[in-house]
């Protein structure tokens, strides 16, 4: 899935707003390993499009590409690709 992110309207820090969110949830969950193999995995997300779809997933990648900064350097846009499973 590949998502558009633009906070130049408000002019915050795309970042902290937005992308910093997606790439926790791509981190395994603390003490959700199985026991067995030790293995954890990233939480389960719920993705909804309206109400006509949706599907429960793990987030299995993120990429996140800045493409517009403010006079601070600090990124006001973004392209994130999200890989579900």
């Amino acid at each position: 899935m590949k998502l558009f992110i633009d906070t130049r309207e408000t002019g915050e820090d795309v970042r902290k707003k937005y992308t910093n969110k997606l790439w926790n949830l791509a981190l395994v969950t603390p003490g959700k390993k199985d026991p067995k193999t030790k293995k954890g995995r990233p939480p389960v997300v719920e993705f909804h499009w309206g109400d006509v779809w949706t599907f429960k997933a793990v987030v299995s990648n993120v990429s996140s590409n800045f493409t517009l900064f403010n006079q601070e350097d600090a990124p006001l846009r973004a392209t994130c690709d999200l890989q579900l499973k």
